[in-house]
C-alpha cells in the first residue's frame, strides 16, 4: 500500500513487479519515475519499469478490454488514481488497490471511476494485437497527436483499443482515491468506510461533527484515515 498521499502510482507498479518476482520497493520506483507530491505521470511509471527491465505501454481501453496485472487509471472527485487489476469479469473488478488494499467493486462502480486508461505490460502477444487494432482505425499520425486527452471525465463508449503516445502518458497523472465516509453519532463517532467499520485506532484525525456529515477521506501515510469537509 502506498505510504505517502500522492504515491499511488509506484505503489501498484511495486506490487505489480513483485507479482512477477522482481525485487523493487516503492521508493525506488517513485525515485525512477521522478514522483513529486503533484504525483506520478503515466510515462513516469513507464520509465521506472523499463529501469526493472519490464517494458510497459499506455493504452486506451474499454472497460471490457481490461485484464489482470493492468494498471487501471482511475479519477474521483477530479483526483487521478492507479489501481493494480488483480481480476475481472462480466459482473465484478478485483483490485490490489495502493490506498484500499485488496477490494472488490462492482463493475458499474468501476465504470463510473475509470477513464479509459490503463499501463499494460508489452509482449508480442497482446501489444500486436493492440498495434493492429490501431492502425486498422486509420488515424494519420497529425490526429493522433491532435487528440485532446482530458482526464476530468470518463471515455464513455469506447470500442477499440489504443497506443498512447508519450505527450499523452504525461499528462496523465495519478496520486490518491479520496473515498466517500459517513460519520454516525455525536458523542462516540463510528467511522465506515465503503460500508465497514474503521476502529478509531487507524484515524489519524478526527474532530467530532454533527451525524452524516459529508466529508472527503483518503488512506495517508501509515494507511491512517484523513479526512476534510466539503
Amino acid at each position: 500500500m502506498q505510504t505517502r498521499n500522492y504515491t499511488c502510482g509506484p505503489a501498484a507498479l511495486a506490487t505489480l513487479l513483485r507479482k512477477l518476482g522482481i525485487n523493487t520497493t516503492e521508493d525506488e520506483l517513485a525515485a525512477l519515475a521522478r514522483t513529486t507530491e503533484e504525483g506520478t505521470t503515466m510515462q513516469g511509471l513507464l520509465e521506472a519499469a523499463k529501469a526493472k527491465g519490464v517494458n510497459m505501454t499506455g493504452m486506451k481501453l474499454n472497460i471490457t478490454e481490461l485484464h489482470e496485472n493492468m494498471i487501471a487509471y482511475t479519477m474521483s472527485d477530479g483526483v487521478g488514481h492507479y489501481t493494480l487489476i488483480r481480476e475481472v469479469n462480466n459482473e465484478t473488478v478485483k483490485l490490489a488497490d495502493p490506498t484500499m488494499g485488496n477490494i472488490e467493486m462492482s463493475l458499474e462502480e468501476f465504470q463510473e471511476i475509470y477513464t479509459g486508461y490503463a499501463l499494460i505490460i508489452k509482449s508480442s502477444d497482446n501489444t500486436e494485437a493492440m498495434e493492429n487494432r490501431t492502425a486498422s482505425d486509420n488515424q494519420t499520425e497529425h490526429e493522433m497527436n491532435s487528440m485532446n486527452i482530458s482526464t476530468d471525465q470518463p471515455i464513455q463508449g469506447t470500442d477499440s483499443a489504443k497506443i498512447l503516445s508519450t505527450e499523452e502518458m504525461q499528462k496523465i497523472r495519478g496520486k490518491l482515491w479520496w473515498l466517500p465516509i459517513t460519520l454516525y453519532g455525536l458523542g462516540n463517532i463510528i467511522v465506515t468506510v465503503r460500508d465497514k467499520y474503521v476502529p478509531r485506532k487507524y484515524w489519524k484525525y478526527c474532530a467530532y461533527h454533527p451525524p452524516n456529515k459529508r466529508v472527503k477521506a483518503y488512506l495517508g501515510r501509515d494507511h491512517c484515515i484523513h479526512y476534510v469537509e466539503y
